[in-house]
């Protein structure tokens, strides 16, 4: 049995709104649920620096393939 290796080129972040329940995925973090519109924090975000403008905040949202587990929320996202 040959086992198939996943790229983390192909990792995608799978995430529920906790206000709607609604599901999405993407290659990035997301930063705004497409159903209720109800914005996110950045994974991690205690430990990154204070953006000092909406510039800098929106860099500290991350590729799917820059996370690991311990940066996610458990029961609300997960890499896949």
């Amino acid at each position: 049995m040959k086992l198939i290796s996943t790229s983390s080129r192909n990792r995608l972040i799978i995430k529920k709104c906790h206000k709607c329940g609604h599901i999405m995925e993407s290659k990035t973090e997301i930063q705004r649920c497409s159903h209720c519109n109800k914005a996110f924090l950045p994974s991690n975000y205690h430990n990154k620096l204070t953006a000092k403008n909406s510039l800098d905040f929106y860099e500290q949202f991350l590729e799917a393939e820059d996370l690991c587990d311990e940066n996610l929320i458990k029961g609300i996202q997960v890499l896949w």
